[in-house]
């Protein structure tokens, strides 16, 4: 949070010195890179026997398995054009990979490989990156610009999209993945630099979305994604 605030503080000094958005300006592209944070997770029953631990002995566990998405970082680029002062429409792409871990919580049971006899049990819970999903959400914003004679512009957004997700690579083992409608919201500014049309840009984003694993059997199971993203770009206005 310290980092954010000392961010948008330089932003402010840079906008002191700008113009406020050209009269002749009816669009802005901006392009950057995101850092994309899942909050989502899935969680279903996991069990295995008769894993060889290469001594002698054979593992096996009952419990459950959590898939959990990781922070990544995206490519960004959007476009929005402006309807009026307070009034712009706003479509943004970006694409980030992100690592899956997998936590396991449950009991083990180690025993011999030839007699069977239990050598150890007990709790387990341990964490491992288990694979990596690819996710490119496009959406369409309503921007409201909430201060549009300052050199700062300071927008909000209702926001939907619709998400397309590659294949869930799971240690060797590929799930396909059904694309999602998204809804959700941003919230940006604008800081112009000097008196040009080049900007600076910060914006935070939410998504709501969801992976359903898109094979049979499957039970409509789906991994919960809902990324924040926070962007840092640079724009020009045309």
């Amino acid at each position: 949070m310290q980092r954010i605030v000392q961010l948008l503080s330089v932003l402010a000094a840079l906008g002191g010195a700008g113009t406020a958005w050209p009269a002749d300006a009816h669009s802005v592209l901006r392009f950057g890179g995101s850092y994309t944070a899942p909050t989502g997770d899935i969680t279903e029953g996991f069990a295995f026997t008769g894993v060889d631990l290469g001594n002698g002995t054979m593992l096996a566990f009952d419990g459950t398995l959590t898939l959990e998405p990781q922070e990544a970082a995206a490519p960004t680029i959007d476009f929005e054009y402006r309807l009026s002062d307070r009034i712009g429409v706003d479509v943004t792409l970006l694409r980030a990979n992100s690592d899956v871990d997998g936590r396991l919580r449950g009991t083990y049971w180690i025993n011999d490989s030839t007699t069977g006899l239990l050598i150890d049990t007990g709790p387990l819970e341990a964490t491992e990156d288990f694979g990596d999903v690819t996710f490119s959400p496009l959406t369409l914003g309503a921007n409201f610009h909430l201060t549009p004679e300052s050199k700062l512009d300071f927008y909000v957004a209702p926001v939907i999209g619709y998400v397309l997700y590659d294949n869930l690579d799971l240690s060797g083992e590929t799930l396909r993945l059904k694309d999602d409608f998204a809804w959700g919201a941003t919230a940006g500014l604008d800081v112009p630099i000097g008196k040009g049309r080049w900007l600076f840009n910060g914006a935070l984003r939410y998504l709501a979305t969801e992976a359903e694993v898109d094979e049979a059997g499957a039970g409509g199971e789906s991994l919960d994604v809902n990324p924040f993203a926070i962007q840092i770009a640079a724009g020009y206005r045309f």
